[in-house]
């Protein structure tokens, strides 16, 4: 710097030299005045000069820096991002911070089939006609699509993908920040497989060039107030992030294809590091309204670079049910209304969660006979394994008593019709047994049956829970038990001092059932224990009480475990999540019959608790 405003004063100085010399020849064609008004002008040209050529060496070295990025330091090679422009923040946020590293000479563009396109073309991606050349002024890489074309199965159709918002929505974003980038759009049917979209990344991964970008255009849960979506959020990334290939089926997100697809391609290209963008729901976006019906919105990019260690502890969630009972006015309305009737209104509930587990409050048997209105011995047609299993409830509790209403034989072919569905079981009727326990990845649940003083004694039950807590000692360990008084809102002695002794003896968590209603919240030594979830499905018409139950979602981490509330109803066995005024009076009214302690909580719909 000091040495170019020398030279600028140098060549000023000369000009005055100049101008001198002319004066003692005799030439004055200057005066004083005009000659200080000419080196003024001369200076000004002079710096003008300087800093416009300056300005062309930046531009120049700029433009040198940004096309070796886009040929050697593509340090992102792909992402995730919403399509819904209630986010248009995290788009935003998303490209910005790509642009800072990136300049991809290609964009493939993912989106689900959101008006199912795949029913006119098949199982097949679609993209564009190979006649098309641009969309949204960018220009489609056909060369590219005809390479893909001859090595995968695809479906052609402008009217599909310039109809889908997941598509179109995300264009005017790369126009802005990449407008010379080539794009090639897909949208993938909801039936394409894992297998297929595996494939197909393998192939783009061996024809795309180096500096290529795959962006999933993907929005997360649907259709659930923001408690419950953040709930399926957390197994959503989990899997996402840690690539659990056999988990991606069963995630709340718009297309679980577009995430492997993006992940996957990431693994592909050395580039499995992340950077998380923003993670937010539509509930953010609402100014204070409280929604019933919300979005989940998550942006992440991965890079070549290390960014941040690999999230181990994001949760595993269980989602506690109480009892389902599928016999009697349950099973006419179900064959009057079709197999799904008692689940219609909250399928997406119960979708995409670890484990689901309920209480099966009877036998499930090839020839079920006929239950009378006012019989108390229930059996279910084997069908009762397909509503089950579409459900996605994947684990129930046979320790009840009316899993032996069927007899001995009803209780084998209940374990193999569920069987059949990959439907898993644990307790049982009678015995206390550690062979009745369930375990998977860090959870332990025990099946208890304590509705008659001859089922386990005390005793045996303080006994098999101290033994499988020694046995699992870092695990957590879940009591679910049958127990209690019918219709009665609260617990009684015996219970609370089953319950204390279960946690002196290592229960980290006690659920129960039987009573028909919600039963109140107790916590001792830090422990919880939920007396009763009440009906989850049963034909009790004649209460406010019976037609309630409350469903409770765990978040287990190795540090604790957050636990949700999710109050449900029931009009006529057909069950729906309570909302606004009705969720509040719940809440209120589970709060008033429970311990102070956890009043806030229970009104807030979240207790944490600690893991072993």
């Amino acid at each position: 710097m000091d040495k170019k405003f020398f030279r600028i004063t140098e060549t000023i100085q000369m000009a005055e030299k100049i101008l001198r010399h002319f004066n003692n020849m005799g030439i004055k064609f200057l005066s004083k005045k005009n000659i200080f008004v000419f080196l003024i002008a001369l200076s000004a040209i002079v710096i003008s000069v300087f800093l416009l050529r300056n300005y062309l060496f930046i531009e120049k070295g700029l433009k040198q820096n940004a096309l070796s990025k886009q040929e050697y330091d593509q340090n992102y090679v792909s992402g995730v991002i919403p399509h819904h422009l209630v986010a248009k923040s995290i788009i935003e946020k998303f490209f910005n911070e790509l642009s800072k590293e990136n300049y991809p000479q290609e964009i493939v563009l993912l989106s689900p089939d959101h008006f199912n396109a795949a029913a006119v073309y098949g199982d097949k991606l679609i993209t564009v006609n190979a006649s098309t050349t641009n969309l949204e002024s960018l220009a489609i890489d056909n060369a590219l699509i005809n390479t893909l074309g001859e090595i995968s199965n695809l479906a052609f159709s402008d009217y599909a993908i310039k109809n889908d918002h997941g598509i179109m929505n995300i264009l005017p974003f790369i126009k802005q920040y990449f407008p010379n980038t080539k794009i090639i759009p897909f949208l993938i049917p909801v039936s394409f497989s894992l297998d297929k979209t595996k494939n197909a990344v393998e192939n783009l991964s061996k024809i795309l060039p180096d500096n290529s970008f795959i962006l999933a255009s993907v929005d997360f849960s649907h259709y659930l107030p923001k408690n419950v979506a953040d709930f399926h959020d957390k197994k959503s990334i989990r899997v996402f992030f840690n690539f659990e290939e056999e988990n991606f089926s069963n995630i709340e997100v718009d297309c679980p294809q577009c995430l492997y697809a993006s992940h996957y391609f990431a693994k592909l290209r050395s580039a499995d590091n992340y950077i998380e963008i923003d993670h937010k729901n539509s509930q953010d976006f609402s100014n204070g309204e409280i929604l019933d019906s919300t979005t989940s919105y998550f942006s992440v990019l991965f890079s070549k670079q290390r960014t941040t260690s690999e999230i181990s502890d994001y949760p595993k969630t269980v989602l506690l049910l109480g009892d389902i009972m599928l016999d009697r006015a349950v099973k006419r309305l179900m064959d009057k209304n079709g197999l799904l009737y008692p689940i219609k209104n909250i399928k997406n509930f119960l979708t995409g969660i670890d484990i689901v587990v309920g209480n099966l409050e009877g036998p499930v048997v090839t020839n079920p006979t006929y239950t009378p209105s006012m019989s108390m011995k229930f059996n279910f047609g084997p069908e009762t394994s397909d509503l089950l299993h579409y459900a996605k409830i994947n684990l129930v509790s046979l320790a009840n008593n009316h899993t032996l209403d069927k007899g001995k034989d009803g209780l084998i072919q209940t374990k193999e019709l569920l069987g059949k569905r990959k439907i898993n079981y644990f307790g049982d009727p009678i015995s206390c047994g550690e062979e009745n326990i369930y375990k998977t990845d860090g959870i332990v649940l025990v099946g208890l049956n304590k509705t008659f003083p001859t089922n386990c004694t005390q005793e045996q039950i303080v006994k098999l829970v101290k033994n499988v807590k020694r046995e699992n000692s870092s695990n957590f360990v879940i009591v679910f038990i049958h127990w209690g008084e019918e219709y009665k809102p609260t617990s009684n002695a015996i219970q609370k001092e089953l319950a204390h002794s279960m946690i002196d003896s290592g229960a980290d968590l006690i659920v129960g059932s039987h009573p028909h209603v919600v039963e109140e919240i107790e916590q001792y030594k830090g422990k919880l224990i939920f007396y009763s979830l009440g009906n989850f499905v049963f034909d009790q018409y004649f209460s406010k009480e019976t037609q309630e139950g409350l469903a409770i979602g765990l978040e287990i981490t190795h540090k604790n475990a957050l636990i949700r509330l999710f109050p449900l109803g029931s009009n006529k066995s057909q069950l729906h999540l309570l909302y606004s005024a009705e969720r509040i009076k719940f809440l209120e009214n589970l709060s008033s019959k429970s311990p102070t302690i956890l009043k806030n909580q229970i009104l807030n719909g979240m207790i944490v608790v600690n893991t072993p």
